[in-house]
């Protein structure tokens, strides 16, 4: 546990200082559940360590919607920017370096399972990874981007971008979509 919370707090020390993040101490919240959660053995001690775990992560949970629970399997040097509304499912794996920022969600799709992803990936803000797909190593998810297929390593996710339409364009689809 104590190497991946270094790994973390490197991260962190890149994008302005490990002790000044919020996002810094959510990841400290979820490193602790998840050591409690994988290596006691001592069920009473165990019970404990996962209680005070749950309470930790409450104000996370509550007050800023983040929810990453003890089960989940997330590598070294893990960063949260802005974290708000970010869901984890617990059976999700999440390799080494990876940055997520908010509004992001990783969860159920087409496919059945939960997405697995891989190193060094950045995830932007608004971002949904849905399904039991993989995303390789070195990729960027842009944002707003719905992704529910494999990703292959080294590349690059956009959503669509916005288009304008001329007025009289939007009418006739309304007119057609209404007929």
């Amino acid at each position: 546990m104590l190497d991946k919370l270094r790994a973390d707090m490197e991260h962190y020390e890149n994008a302005g200082g490990w002790y000044r993040s919020l996002g810094f101490w959510v990841t400290a919240t979820y490193r602790f559940g998840s050591w409690a959660h994988h290596s006691i053995e001592n069920k009473p001690l165990k019970f404990v360590a996962l209680v005070t775990h749950k309470i930790a992560a409450t104000p996370w949970r509550f007050f800023k919607s983040v929810g990453i629970p003890a089960k989940a399997d997330i590598g070294g040097g893990f960063c949260l920017h802005h974290p708000w509304n970010i869901n984890i499912p617990p059976p999700t794996r999440i390799g080494k370096n990876c940055t997520i920022y908010q509004e992001v969600t990783l969860g159920h799709g087409p496919v059945p399972g939960f997405p697995t992803i891989g190193d060094n990936v950045r995830i932007y803000a608004g971002a949904k990874i849905l399904g039991g797909i993989t995303i390789g190593d070195n990729v960027e998810i842009g944002a707003n981007a719905v992704v529910t297929r494999d990703v292959p390593s080294g590349s690059v996710v956009s959503a669509p971008p916005a288009r304008a339409i001329p007025r009289d364009t939007a009418d006739k689809l309304k007119q057609n979509r209404d007929a």
